[in-house]
């Protein structure tokens, strides 16, 4: 059942949509994030948010954090999502949409043999259990070392130098499939509800992949979704410190200027959440919960 705007947010979700449309009609990419204690609805303005950009032609992957954060590397957790999206594409079998069906393909190649690589030699997952067709994979591995020639797939899974490489392809491939839509917007949801360092981890392989450090500037859109006060005491223990020790008003204020100089290095602005404004009619914000409720009341 689709769920109704009782806040009144749609003014919010267009001034978001509206900062989106101005960065990507310049030909820019873009950080941001919304700010809001829990509860606010930051979940339900996203969604409202990514349904109207999928409407007026933009790629959005929605990533979910606490949905993910059992993964230890977040990378494995962002190509998934990345790989769901673009899996769950349909288009007309029409020469019209080739190119952009063959662009997918090819960036759908690369993701998956990355991801088998990675899973396969580093945690040892057995692929058949969850049902992908292992023989296709391996295929599919061998086709693209063949073809590329590149050492990307190495066994040193855990260096610097190897998830660099990743990630510059990934990027690549994105910036490739781009072309065929207005932009691409990765919208990160949930991250203060993550524990401190895997909320770290997502920061930091989200702009990897979002900023091309080569030329200083965004390639894409990244919206966040954040409580900035849960997120800045993460990155406080994060870093070794402890936000719940200390002078009260004097260690929070110190948590809250570290989280300030470190989230400057990802997001290029924030923008508190409003307080909604309630419908007056409050049937509607009920939805006929209080029938249900007076009705069960007259079974007791």
């Amino acid at each position: 059942m689709a769920k109704q705007d009782l806040l009144q947010r749609e003014e919010y979700v267009k001034l978001l949509e509206s900062l989106i449309n101005n960065k990507v009609h310049n030909h820019q990419g873009f950080s941001f994030a919304i700010n809001g204690s829990w509860g606010c609805g930051k979940s339900f303005i996203l969604r409202m948010l990514e349904k109207s950009l999928d409407s007026n032609g933009y790629l959005v992957i929605h990533y979910n954090c606490w949905d993910n954060d059992f993964y230890k590397e977040p990378l494995i957790a962002i190509l998934s999502t990345i790989v769901d999206k673009l899996n769950n594409i349909s288009l007309p079998e029409t020469e019209e949409y080739k190119q952009k069906r063959d662009k997918i393909n090819i960036a759908l190649k690369f993701l998956k043999n990355i991801l088998f690589m990675v899973v396969k030699n580093k945690f040892g997952i057995d692929f058949e259990k969850i049902g992908i067709d292992l023989g296709e994979l391996k295929e599919n591995v061998s086709k693209t070392l063949e073809a590329d020639k590149k050492p990307v797939l190495s066994n040193n899974f855990d260096s610097n130098l190897f998830i660099q490489q990743i990630i510059k392809d990934v990027r690549e491939h994105l910036l490739c499939l781009q072309l065929e839509w207005n932009g691409i917007v990765f919208i990160v949801d949930e991250l203060d509800r993550c524990l401190p360092n895997y909320a770290i981890g997502v920061l930091e392989r989200l702009h990897h992949i979002c900023f091309d450090s080569e030329n200083d500037e965004f390639r894409f859109i990244q919206l966040l979704a954040i409580n900035k006060n849960e997120l800045s005491d993460s990155i406080y223990k994060a870093f070794g410190k402890d936000a719940a020790t200390g002078n009260g008003e004097s260690q929070q204020n110190e948590s809250q200027m570290f989280a300030e100089y470190y989230l400057q290095k990802f997001v290029q602005l924030i923008i508190p959440v409003p307080p909604g404004a309630i419908l007056n009619d409050s049937s509607t914000i009920l939805n006929g919960f209080e029938d249900d409720f007076f009705w069960n009341q007259r079974l007791l």
